[in-house]
């Protein structure tokens, strides 16, 4: 009866019981099956340890703890450029101030030439007025993108005194805006 109980005790853990028959408890094949397991599982376990170590590692490499994000670059000032400058405009024709540019005919093609142009272009007002009675004779107003732009001058009766003024204005900035005057008359 000892026999059997501690057969049993064995058998629980070690012993395969079949159909009444015990088998033998060979302790070399079942210590080499629990040191297989226990390799088995070490390595497993030490193959997770690994695995959180690196997943660790690589979170605290990527996390964005102090770092700065890149400033944003200011956006450049772009400067117009002045009309009233040395050159800025220029009329092909223009006697100057003190004399009178004579024509020939009853019209008189001009060309208003600028040194540089706004980047929304320009109007160019165009007026000519009778010096004796301060009456318009021709009046022109157009808008320009181009640094060379022709107009032609009509109205003109010979033997009459006027003032041609040329007003050259930015459409982006009002103060940016240059007046050119001189005196013509027709032949």
């Amino acid at each position: 009866m000892r026999y059997l109980k501690y057969l049993y005790f064995i058998g629980f853990a070690n012993v395969l019981i079949v159909t009444q028959k015990v088998i033998q408890f060979n302790p070399i094949k079942n210590w080499l099956k629990i040191g297989i397991f226990r390799t088995a599982f070490k390595l497993a376990y030490m193959k997770y340890k690994f695995l959180f170590l690196v997943l660790s590692i690589s979170l605290l490499a990527c996390s964005k703890g102090g770092d700065t994000p890149a400033p944003t670059p200011k956006p450049p000032v772009v400067t117009e450029p002045s009309l009233t400058a040395t050159n800025g405009v220029v009329i092909d024709i223009d006697p100057g101030v003190t004399n009178i540019y004579a024509v020939v005919g009853t019209s008189q093609k001009i060309e208003v030439k600028l040194a540089a142009i706004p980047a929304s272009g320009v109007t160019i007002d165009t007026k000519l007025i009778k010096i004796a009675d301060n009456t318009t004779a021709f009046s022109n107003s157009i808008s320009s993108t181009s640094l060379t732009t022709p107009i032609t001058v009509s109205g003109l009766v010979p033997g009459v005194l006027y003032n041609l003024s040329v007003v050259v204005t930015s459409k982006t900035t009002a103060s940016n805006t240059k007046t050119i005057e001189f005196k013509m008359a027709a032949k």
